[in-house]
């Protein structure tokens, strides 16, 4: 039950939420490198609450239309 408040509690560093965000955005974009964006997602990936980025990013995507 605590590991449950503590989920719903989580908020993002700003910085973390904007460079995340910007590499989403980048990523839909036609004309971006593909393969440097993976790579830098893949970094990001290695940090504990990366997942918590991405659900809170993907839980308020209706909100902010991926536009962060």
């Amino acid at each position: 039950m605590a590991a449950t408040a503590a989920a719903a509690a989580w908020q993002p560093q700003e910085a973390g939420f904007k460079e995340i965000c910007g590499l989403l955005e980048q990523q839909i974009s036609p004309s971006s490198d593909k393969s440097q964006i993976w790579q830098q997602l893949q970094h990001y990936s290695q940090f504990p609450d990366f997942n918590n980025y991405l659900a809170f990013i993907l839980a308020r995507a209706e909100l902010y239309s991926l536009g962060c």
